[in-house]
């Protein structure tokens, strides 16, 4: 009898433990396939921008930001694209969304400067203005909480 009691409990805690495993592994797939489709958007979006189609690169970027893209080249893309659509205050607030996403990430500052080696000119200068006024203030910010 305690031989059969035992023999359920493991059964039941195979079954949980299974169970546990399967939602585990399709979330993360799920993750995954949404993070593909992501960088896929993102993807497109800097070829119409490329190609000169700032609409659809502006409506590709706003979608993978919407849908929770976190990769600050998406903003700094969207943003640039916002420069070619003349909307410059748009631009700056992309480029300083992006500037903190990079600075609070840190592992990604050189996918960054690749991604945007061809930006040149005021475009560029624009956007790297946000890149060093944001990393100025966190290094300010972290001087004063050590003095604290």
């Amino acid at each position: 009898m305690l031989r059969k009691a035992f023999s359920r409990l493991e059964l039941v805690f195979l079954l949980v433990f299974s169970t546990s495993i399967l939602f585990v592994g399709t979330g993360t797939i799920a993750v995954a396939q949404e993070d593909e489709i992501l960088d896929r958007l993102y993807g497109s979006g800097v070829h119409a921008y490329k190609r000169g189609d700032y609409k659809r690169a502006h409506e590709l970027f706003s979608i993978a930001i919407e849908t929770g893209n976190r990769d600050p080249r998406t903003l700094y893309f969207r943003g640039l694209t916002y420069l070619k659509l003349g909307r410059p205050e748009q631009a700056d607030q992309d480029f300083y969304r992006a500037a903190a996403r990079e600075v609070d990430d840190g592992n990604v500052t050189l996918l960054v400067d690749q991604s945007l080696i061809r930006v040149q000119g005021p475009d560029r200068y624009r956007l790297e203005s946000a890149r060093t006024d944001v990393l100025r203030e966190r290094h300010l910010r972290n001087k004063r909480m050590n003095q604290e």
